[in-house]
């Protein structure tokens, strides 16, 4: 994918009553960490995170934890109830972000069919 095709993204996430931010490194003005959030198909109080991800190069560096932190807050500003997710097993620190911050497993999440595990935060 080109940086062209993640940044059209947005509007996609934007006609589902969502939100997609990227990170972009201002050096090289490469997109290196995406993130997006919209509602579950049905159930308009439960958002789901999606496109979560960091070129390895930028991780550790405090951008997912940006990341995170705009889609909890547009969460909780369109008075959602839960936040859920489904990842991989191979995704260990992005899965560790998600229970430090108070993420908890919830297998019934799992949608994705290369995904292995689910996780949902309750924050109403």
């Amino acid at each position: 994918m080109t940086d062209r095709e993640l940044l059209g993204l947005a509007a996609s996430f934007n006609d589902k009553e969502g939100a997609f931010w990227v990170v972009e490194c201002t050096a090289s003005h490469e997109i290196v960490g995406t993130c997006g959030i919209v509602p579950l198909a049905g159930t308009p109080m439960v958002l789901e995170l999606q496109k979560m991800c960091l070129l390895p190069e930028a991780r550790g560096r405090g951008f997912g934890q940006a990341l995170l932190d705009h889609a909890l807050a547009f969460s909780r500003e369109a008075g959602a109830q839960n936040v859920v997710l489904d990842t991989t097993n191979q995704m260990e620190r992005a899965i560790h972000l998600y229970r430090r911050n108070s993420f908890v497993r919830d297998d019934r999440q799992v949608r994705a069919p290369r995904c292995h595990q689910g996780f949902r935060l309750d924050i109403a």
